[in-house]
C-alpha cells in the first residue's frame, strides 16, 4: 500500500489554511477536545502520520468554518490515504471549491506531462485560457473569469517556486495545430528557455506512441517516504495512483516519448 503522504499533507495543508482564515489559535482547547493535543493537531497539519480518523477531520473543518461540501470532501480523501488509487469527482471538486491536484502541485518538486489535446495549463497564456473556457456552453460568464483568475494564480504559485519545480511538458502536434495561437506558440519557446521548464513535441511523422493517446501527468516530491503520483482526468472526474508499479509505467512511456521527441523551438508552423 502506498504511504499516502502527499494526500494526508493535501488535507492537512487545506485544514490549517481554514484555521488561520477563521482567527482560531493553535493552542484554542477546541482543538484539543477534538484531536487530543495541541501537538496532535500540528503533526496533522505538517502531514505527519496520526491516529486522526475522518469524523476527526470533519469536526475540525466544521470548528473552522468551512462549508458542509468542504467538510464532507475532506473527510472523504482522508478516509483514503492509504488507498493506491482514488477518484476526486467533477460533483465533489464544484461543491467544495477543493481541487486535490493543484494543491498536490504545489508540493512537487518534479511535473512530468503528457498532453494531447491542450497546452499544459501552467503554459498556457491568458487569451488561450478564455477560448477554452469560452467554448464550454454551461460556464457563466462570472464562472469563467472565476476560472481563468484561479488558473493565474496557479501559474504564479509556480513561477514564485523557481528552481525548486521542474516541469516538463510533451506535447503532440495536434495540440500546436489545433486552434493554438501564434502568440501562444511564442509564449511556449520562451517559457522552454527557462531552467526549471523544458517543451517538446511529437511530430506526426513518427506515427503515434503506445501510452501516449491520452493526457496525463506525474508528480514526484522530495520527502523520501512521498510516493510518486500519476493524475489524469476522467469522464466522472480526476483519477489519481500512487501504486509505485503502475507510476513507473506512466513515467516510462514519457521518457520513451522525449526520445522520440524535438524541442519546441524547432516547431514548423
Amino acid at each position: 500500500m502506498a504511504t499516502g503522504t502527499a494526500l494526508r499533507r493535501q488535507v492537512g495543508r487545506e485544514t490549517e489554511k481554514l484555521r488561520v482564515a477563521a482567527g482560531i489559535p493553535v493552542s484554542d482547547s477546541r482543538i484539543a477536545r477534538r484531536v487530543g493535543s495541541t501537538r496532535t493537531y500540528q503533526r496533522f497539519a505538517n502531514g505527519n502520520k496520526t491516529g486522526l480518523t475522518f469524523p476527526i477531520i470533519g469536526a475540525l473543518a466544521r470548528l473552522f468554518g468551512a462549508s458542509m461540501e468542504k467538510q464532507a470532501e475532506l473527510e472523504r480523501l482522508w478516509d483514503l490515504v492509504d488507498e493506491t488509487a482514488w477518484l476526486q469527482s467533477i460533483d465533489a471538486m464544484t461543491k467544495s471549491g477543493f481541487h486535490a491536484y493543484i494543491e498536490l502541485e504545489r508540493l512537487a518538486c518534479r511535473i512530468d506531462s503528457n498532453e494531447t489535446t491542450f497546452v499544459h495549463g501552467l503554459l498556457q497564456l491568458e487569451s488561450y485560457m478564455r477560448m477554452l473556457f469560452g467554448r464550454i456552453e454551461s460556464f457563466s460568464r462570472a464562472r469563467i473569469e472565476e476560472l481563468v483568475e484561479q488558473r493565474l494564480q496557479r501559474q504564479q504559485d509556480f513561477e514564485a517556486r523557481g528552481d525548486s519545480v521542474c516541469l516538463n511538458v510533451l506535447l503532440g502536434e495536434a495540440v500546436l495545430r489545433s486552434g493554438c495561437p501564434d502568440e501562444q506558440l511564442d509564449y511556449l519557446v520562451e517559457c522552454d528557455s527557462r531552467s526549471n521548464v523544458t517543451v517538446s513535441y511529437l511530430p506526426f511523422e513518427t506515427g503515434p506512441h503506445p501510452g501516449l493517446d491520452v493526457p496525463f501527468h506525474v508528480l514526484s516530491f522530495t520527502e523520501n517516504d512521498d510516493p510518486d503520483l500519476a493524475y489524469f482526468d476522467a469522464p466522472d472526474g480526476a483519477r489519481y495512483i500512487e501504486l509505485a508499479k503502475a507510476v513507473a509505467e506512466f513515467r516510462k512511456v514519457t521518457e520513451e516519448g522525449h526520445l522520440r521527441a524535438r524541442s519546441i523551438k524547432e516547431f514548423q508552423r
